[in-house]
């Protein structure tokens, strides 16, 4: 008498799984690609922002494929859970690691003022090197009461 041939289903289940494993780490790999050709611009962050908004806007503007993959990458490295305070430049041509590393990665801009400059030469001065621009800085210098809570000591009423 033949034996009836059973189905293997502990194999079919194997087999699924390990597709699965396959076919999503294809995905993994893909979304952490870059995203295309592009410039690098400034990214502002003005307050402390968990990592996963951050890169859900970055992600709406084109700049990387997949927020979840790049936080799934996040969480698997270590890195922070929230960008801190800063700018930051990034570009379209980054892979998800690289997305990750500029976010960690504050821009500096060192400027050296004379002691001597006017109000309008150091805001020319600062609009050269792109801290900020001219009408910003002038701005600022006209409404001291905003570093109030900076300083010790009063700050005149009307200006810098």
């Amino acid at each position: 008498m033949a034996r009836q041939r059973r189905p293997r289903i502990g194999r079919w289940i194997a087999l699924a799984t390990v597709a699965a494993l396959i076919g999503s780490g294809a995905w993994f790999a893909s979304s952490l690609q870059r995203v295309g050709p592009g410039k690098a611009f400034y990214y502002r962050v003005d307050k402390p922002t968990p990592l996963g908004p951050v890169l859900a806007n970055l992600e709406k503007k084109g700049i990387i494929r997949s927020a979840f993959a790049v936080s799934l990458l996040a969480r698997f490295q270590g890195r922070p859970a929230t960008v801190r305070i800063g700018t930051f430049r990034l570009s379209r041509q980054l892979t998800g690691l690289g997305v990750l590393r500029s976010l960690e990665d504050r821009i500096r801009q060192m400027v050296r003022i004379p002691e001597t400059n006017w109000a309008a030469r150091t805001s020319r001065l600062l609009a050269r090197a792109q801290v900020c621009s001219a009408t910003e800085y002038m701005a600022c210098l006209r409404s001291p009461e905003q570093f109030q809570s900076l300083v010790p000591f009063p700050l005149p009423k009307d200006s810098l």
